[in-house]
């Protein structure tokens, strides 16, 4: 995530700001998973976001036992 800021504000305004972007990562993020989507660039005035999803599914863990006798 990139984030230009051009002025000097206070760290409560940071915070605030943030936040902000913050939730507008989490809306595209929940629309690429919605819409399978895997790769998404996201530019505006205060926000460059890239959204980037592998839908290969894990293998899954194999356990192996030995039966004792």
């Amino acid at each position: 995530m990139k984030i230009t800021l051009n002025a000097n504000i206070t760290p409560d305004t940071i915070n605030t700001f943030l936040e902000k972007q913050k939730s507008k990562t989490e809306k595209i993020k929940d629309f690429c998973k919605k819409n399978n989507i895997q790769e998404l660039q996201y530019k505006d005035s205060e926000l460059e976001f890239e959204y980037k999803h592998d839908f290969t599914k894990p293998k899954p863990k194999v356990e192996t036992r030995v039966k004792g006798g």
